[in-house]
């Protein structure tokens, strides 16, 4: 194994261990403060920060994060929809990768709009793969308003702590790139 698959490797344990820790704390803090709403974690942004620099296998580690949610989260009475709500749904993040195809990486760093849709866009295909399952196995139309509600200040957190990240040197960088140079 070379040194980059290495490297690659490791860097996405990291990602995903530290997504992971996020995620359960964050399990943890809406146990305790349930009555707010809402939540905040830090798996998203983790997640499309290893996409950012290893493309779509960076989604292991938002994916990663589900499954624990999974196991914390779980109930016996059905664990398909469970299954397809943390997991399966999480996997949407993947659609980041499409960004690259309208936008170079250098316009997600340094155009303040690009970074937002960045974030957004797979919010939103997330959001609507977890509001289409909990309409088909709950029968509740308001289940992607609830959920983007219960997102909101995750999302603050993630555009804020990336317009921070995308100034720090090797942090946010396209690493097949980084790695050469």
């Amino acid at each position: 194994m070379d040194g980059r698959t290495q490297f690659k490797r490791i860097d996405l344990t990291l990602f995903t261990v530290l997504a992971i820790v996020s995620e359960y704390l964050a399990f943890h803090f809406i146990n305790i403060f349930s009555e707010a709403g809402f939540m905040i974690s830090f798996s998203f942004l983790l997640g499309l920060i290893a996409i950012y620099r290893w493309g779509a296998i960076g989604s292991v580690v938002y994916i990663g994060s589900g499954v624990v949610s999974l196991i914390m989260n779980y109930q016996s009475i059905d664990i398909t929809y469970q299954f397809l709500y943390y997991v399966v749904a999480n996997a949407a993040i993947v659609s980041t990768i499409l960004m690259f195809r309208f936008f170079t990486k250098e316009d997600i760093k340094t155009k303040w709009f690009v970074l937002l849709l960045y974030m957004l866009f797979p919010m939103l295909i997330i959001g609507l793969s977890k509001g289409l399952l909990i309409f088909i196995f709950e029968k509740n139309l308001h289940g992607f308003i609830d959920y983007f509600a219960s997102q909101l200040l995750t999302l603050v957190m993630t555009y804020i702590v990336l317009n921070i990240v995308i100034r720090i040197e090797g942090l946010f960088e396209d690493m097949k790139t980084y790695i050469r140079d």
